[in-house]
C-alpha cells in the first residue's frame, strides 16, 4: 500500500506514552570538551595570548595601527562602528571538522489541499473528530480513541489508527485543537510510516459556497531517502482528501 509500510506494533489503547515536545525539534551544536576556539585581535583564530594592537601596548618597533586596526580594538574609535561579519559564525561546524554537513538539517514539509463542494461546517463534522480519520481515510480500517496526560497532567487524546492489509497500527497524539477555527494538530508517535519528528495540521477554510480541506506535516525522513518519505506521506494525504471529498458526497 502506498505510504504505509509494515510495522509490529507495540502499543495498546490505554498505554502511557511521551514520545513528543509540541515546540517542534530541538537541536544545538556542543563543542567537544578540551576544544578552544581562539581568536587574535584582527578578528582570525591564533593565539590565545594575542591581544588587539592598540596605542598602549603597542612598542616602539610595532608599525603604526591601521585603521582596521583601531576599528577591531575599539568600537566606534573614529567614528567607524565595528560591524561584525555575518558569516563570523559559519566556520565553526567546519573548525570541528564536520564541514557543512554539521549544520541542522531543515524539517521535509507537504501541504496538500482538496476543494469540496459543501459549506466549512458540514465539513469539519465529518472530520474534526479525532478518530473520525477512520470514517474518510481509505487506508485506515479502524480508529481507537484513548487519552493519556502530557508533562503538565493535562489530558490529552491518543489514537491507535489499524492500517488495512495488516500492516500494523499507526499512534498519534493530538497536541492543539481549534474548534472555531475548524483545525487541528497532532505529533506522530509510531508506525509503518518512514517518519520521525513528524507534527501535522487537518484544517478546513471556506472557499466561495464551499470549502478548502488543508492537509500539512512538518518531519524527517527514517528508514528511507527524503524523496521517499515525501512521496509516502504525500499519498497518504491525497488519498484521505479524496476520501473527505466522497464522505461531503463530492
Amino acid at each position: 500500500m502506498p505510504g504505509i509500510h509494515g510495522f509490529a506494533a507495540s502499543w495498546a489503547p490505554g498505554q502511557a506514552i511521551h514520545p513528543w515536545s509540541p515546540g517542534g525539534r530541538r537541536r544545538r551544536l556542543e563543542l567537544k570538551r578540551g576544544v578552544s576556539l581562539t581568536f587574535d585581535g584582527r578578528g582570525g583564530r591564533g593565539n590565545p595570548s594575542a591581544a588587539p594592537v592598540t596605542k598602549e601596548n603597542r612598542s616602539m618597533d610595532d608599525p603604526a595601527p591601521t585603521r582596521r586596526d583601531l576599528r577591531m580594538a575599539s568600537p566606534g574609535v573614529g567614528g567607524i562602528p565595528r560591524r561584525p561579519s555575518p558569516w563570523r559564525w559559519l566556520w565553526v561546524p567546519l573548525a570541528l571538522g564536520g564541514g557543512l554537513n554539521c549544520l541542522p538539517a531543515l524539517a521535509l514539509e507537504v501541504t496538500r489541499s482538496r476543494d469540496v463542494d459543501a459549506p466549512p461546517a458540514a465539513v469539519w463534522a465529518i472530520v474534526g473528530d479525532f478518530c473520525a480519520i477512520g470514517r474518510w481515510h481509505p487506508q485506515v480500517e479502524r480508529c481507537i480513541l484513548s487519552t493519556d496526560e502530557d508533562d503538565e497532567s493535562v489530558k490529552v487524546q491518543v489514537r491507535g489508527l489499524v492500517v488495512k492489509g495488516g500492516l500494523g497500527t499507526i499512534v498519534e497524539v493530538e497536541t492543539a485543537r481549534d474548534e472555531a477555527g475548524l483545525s487541528y494538530s497532532y505529533s506522530f508517535v509510531q508506525g509503518p510510516l518512514p517518519v520521525s519528528a513528524y507534527n501535522a495540521t487537518l484544517s478546513v477554510r471556506s472557499n466561495g459556497t464551499g470549502s478548502t480541506v488543508i492537509w500539512s506535516g512538518t518531519f524527517d525522513a527514517s528508514g528511507a531517502t527524503d524523496e521517499a518519505a515525501v512521496a509516502d506521506i504525500t499519498s497518504v494525504y491525497d488519498a484521505g482528501l479524496a476520501g473527505i471529498a466522497r464522505e461531503s458526497g463530492h
